[in-house]
């Protein structure tokens, strides 16, 4: 083939082989463009399970704008003897119980409208049980109208008694002191109203229950219990801050064991200084049956507690006092507890161990016991 006509050979077939070599690109950028689709739709349907995962696994099932899941648990393992009148013959023996297991729901609507429903599933009492079973803490709803107005209703602690009010899983020692278990009111049924003024320096919180005690639908006659406490910041300096409150309550009781009229008050301070912080507070409760003499019982702590240099570290004093009756002799118990916390992610994973000495009403002195907690909030 002369050179010539080889030339024009090649003029002919360029064309055509262009045109085969543009359709082969043409499907190889389909199927990539088809490839990179498939990989985005992938990727989306990945983030929006990675998203949902990371965010929350619980869902509402009704018009809940926020619900979230929780609870806690604490172990503990004590020794030694009965330092009062809490602990009888069979717990004073060497034991390990499941002090408190809470698992709860709660959230809120757009509106500004919140609930809570929680219950306990462990010993909630320092007295030994047998056959734990579920039984509701708190179950209630709250309205906010404002700062200074919030309505409630259900049941809930009531407002008397400050250490009765802290959080379980905030106390400064595992258990309260004798005259908060012997003489508050813990929670009741009934409907409330609370809330804080002056950007929070004044708070006051008021209500009224049947008065029978928690899980209890009936009311023993037609009288509420009546409860109110009032408490705000009396200082407040780069240095320190005071705050203080009073609170009492009213009752009408017709039951069998006890039938007649009940009154308390109660007043308590709380001074923060850096790491150094101090806790006071007296309770009074008076009885007056239909049928014989009327009984006061007193009661107060006082508690200090320092904050290490490493703040894991905590430790805890506590004495109190507490005397059935202050026209008898003989029913006076006095307590001192020493305690050491070691706070491995705050109160949300802490161990705790109390060293208790204690002077029950009778007559036993000097009885010594060892309480050991392991906390986890979850």
């Amino acid at each position: 083939m002369t050179p010539r006509l080889l030339f024009a050979s090649l003029v002919l077939l360029l064309p055509l082989l262009s045109r085969g070599s543009e359709l082969s690109i043409e499907d190889r950028l389909g199927r990539l463009e088809s490839e990179l689709k498939s990989l985005r739709e992938e990727n989306t349907a990945l983030r929006s399970q990675l998203g949902t995962a990371s965010t929350s696994l619980v869902r509402a099932a009704g018009k809940e704008t926020q619900l979230s899941i929780g609870g806690y648990t604490q172990l503990n393992a004590e020794f030694g003897d009965a330092p009062d009148a809490r602990w009888n013959a069979a717990d004073t023996r060497d034991r390990f119980l499941v002090r408190r297991a809470r698992l709860g729901l709660q959230g809120s609507y757009k509106e500004p409208l919140s609930f809570k429903v929680e219950a306990d599933f462990g010993n909630n009492s320092i007295g030994g049980k047998s056959g734990y079973s579920a039984q509701i803490t708190d179950a209630y709803a709250t309205y906010r109208f404002s700062r200074g107005l919030s309505v409630r209703g259900g049941q809930f602690k009531t407002p008397f008694g400050y250490e009765q009010l802290l959080a379980d899983i905030r106390t400064p020692l595992i258990e309260r002191s004798l005259p908060n278990d012997r003489m508050t009111l813990s929670r009741q049924i009934g409907a409330g109203a609370f809330g804080d003024f002056a950007g929070g320096r004044i708070a006051y919180s008021t209500g009224i229950y049947n008065g029978n005690g928690a899980n209890n639908g009936s009311n023993d006659n037609d009288n509420f219990l009546a409860v109110g406490r009032l408490n705000g910041v009396l200082l407040k300096s780069s240095a320190a801050t005071l705050t203080a409150g009073v609170n009492g309550f009213t009752t009408n009781a017709q039951g069998t064991s006890f039938t007649g009229d009940r009154e308390g008050w109660g007043i308590d301070a709380q001074l923060v200084s850096g790491p150094l912080e101090f806790q006071a507070e007296l309770l009074e409760v008076t009885a007056s049956p239909r049928v014989g003499a009327d009984v006061t019982s007193l009661g107060w702590y006082a508690l200090a507690a320092w904050t290490l240099p490493a703040p894991a570290w905590r430790t805890v004093a506590r004495f109190e006092s507490y005397e059935v009756d202050t026209d008898r002799t003989g029913t006076r118990s006095e307590t001192l507890t020493l305690g050491l916390t070691y706070r491995l992610k705050g109160d949300d994973l802490k161990f705790s161990v109390n060293y208790l000495i204690g002077d029950p009403a009778g007559p036993l002195s000097n009885q010594t016991r060892i309480l050991t907690s392991a906390q986890i909030v979850y």
